[in-house]
């Protein structure tokens, strides 16, 4: 009996100090960030020249006048394949005009300018600062389908060179 007594009170015992010890707590925190690898702009992409061709002055010598526009594409590939996946293209270059809409001929042409929209949308004009946003397909990759074409503001444009630069900033939300 003795034996069972002892075994009793340590049965007791332990299961005293199990309640003790259960009755502790303790918080963690764990932190991180998750994030998608980011998107690469297609080879055939990179630095593309699009090449506005030869434009006569008549064309561009009353104010607020536009020649051919010329279609181009950006593409970008490898985006994380995630549904709802999309893409924002922010366009930047020297503005040129009033309106912020037009980029600046750095040629020796006068008078002339460059301007950007949405190929499906004409009138989404992209100007500096703005920005245009594509779903990004299935296989990881997204498509700007852009249109840029010579403008006069003012008109009155002189013959000479054509040269501007946009830069395309991409963010994948």
């Amino acid at each position: 009996m003795n034996y069972y007594l002892k075994a009793a009170v340590m049965l007791l015992s332990a299961g005293l100090l199990s309640s003790v010890a259960m009755a502790a707590t303790s918080d963690f925190n764990i932190t991180g960030t998750v994030i998608a690898f980011p998107c690469e702009v297609d080879p055939d992409s990179v630095s593309q020249t699009v090449d506005m061709g030869h434009v006569s002055t008549s064309g561009l010598a009353s104010p607020n006048s536009g020649h051919t526009w010329k279609t181009f594409d950006i593409k970008v590939i490898n985006c994380p394949k995630i549904p709802g996946g999309k893409l924002t293209a922010k366009f930047q270059g020297t503005p040129a005009g009033d309106a912020n809409t037009l980029y600046a001929n750095t040629g020796s042409a006068k008078n002339v300018a460059i301007q950007m929209a949405q190929n499906a949308n004409p009138d989404a004009i992209q100007g500096n600062g703005s920005t245009m946003t594509v779903d990004v397909s299935d296989d990881g990759s997204a498509m700007f389908a852009m249109r840029a074409r010579l403008y006069s503001e003012k008109g009155g444009a002189t013959q000479g060179t054509i040269e501007s630069q946009v830069q395309f900033n991409f963010t994948y939300q």
